[in-house]
């Protein structure tokens, strides 16, 4: 299988818009290897336990850890609107079509008591 895995073209537009290393406490380590370790999961649907264990990847907590913080701070938001707007500058994202996945609408449970009563009443 081919390893899935940022290329250094891609990497050189990303490292940019990462946060810049704080002036105390802990530093952050392998940025690289944490973008690297979730292109790999989205790509194969592996679990962070299941990532190969080479220098490309970030060790198995590290994803996890990582991944929350830079959720609160917004910098995936961040990283993800800079990409789109390179890919519309190039004019390769097309916006005149799109779908919508309803699949995450939750299903009622159940009927209400008013509907359950108007059935009782025609069934008579």
């Amino acid at each position: 299988m081919n390893e899935a895995k940022l290329s250094d073209e891609q990497w050189a537009v990303i490292e940019p818009l990462l946060p810049p290393q704080p002036r105390t406490g802990r530093r952050r380590e392998h940025d690289r290897e944490v973008l690297n370790s979730l292109v790999y999961r989205l790509a194969t649907g592996a679990r962070y336990r299941d990532l190969p264990r080479t220098a490309e990847y970030a060790p198995r907590t590290t994803p996890t850890t990582d991944s929350k913080r830079g959720l609160k701070r917004g910098v995936r938001a961040r990283i993800w609107q800079e990409l789109l707007s390179l890919v519309e500058r190039d004019g390769k994202l097309d916006l005149s079509k799109g779908s919508l996945d309803g699949s995450f609408v939750p299903a009622k449970r159940g009927v209400s008591k008013s509907t359950m009563d108007a059935k009782a009443k025609v069934q008579l």
